[in-house]
This record gives C-alpha cells, structure tokens and sequence, in this order.
C-alpha cells in the first residue's frame, strides 16, 4: 500500500519556504518519507500528511528574524516541512 505515491508532496520547497534562502539550498524534493515495514503484527498506513507549511505569526512590531546574516521575511518552524503519519494496527 503507498499513500500519496502520485501526489506532488514536496518537504523541502525554496520557494515556498523563505528559510531556504538562508542554508542557500535551491532544492525542491521529497527529502522526508515515512517507510513502514511491519512484521509479525500487521500495522497499515492510514493517513499521510505534510505539515509545518505556514510560518509562524509574528507581533507586528516584532524584528525579522535573520539566520546568518540574512533577513528572512517570515518565521519557519525549520527549512523542512514535516511529515505525519497515522498507522493503524489491525
């Protein structure tokens, strides 16, 4: 079973993510997976998602947030999206 095998579920996007900027890395890939190989007990994947796609809100008179020397317009939980998964035991 593959979840997602033919969606387009990029965790490292450049330019969806301005921290990206900063480790200049201008890559867009599917870095993060998750693999499932069960024995013995059955689990199965029952959901699949990407998260950490919205930066963190700031105050308004809050500085930018800078990362070696560069100014990063937005704050992000990290220059991966993440990834969770739900498995299930049957």
């Amino acid at each position: 079973l593959s979840l997602l095998i033919c969606i387009v579920g990029f965790t490292f996007n450049y330019r969806e993510n301005d921290l990206t900027k900063a480790t200049r890395c201008y890559d867009i890939c599917r870095y993060d997976r998750v693999y499932l190989r069960s024995q013995g007990e059955t689990w199965r994947a029952k959901s699949i998602d990407i998260i950490g796609k919205d930066p963190i809100q700031l105050p308004s008179d809050a500085p930018l947030p800078t990362l070696k020397g560069i100014t990063v317009p937005q704050l992000w939980p990290s220059d991966h999206f993440g990834v969770h998964a739900v498995l299930t035991k049957t």
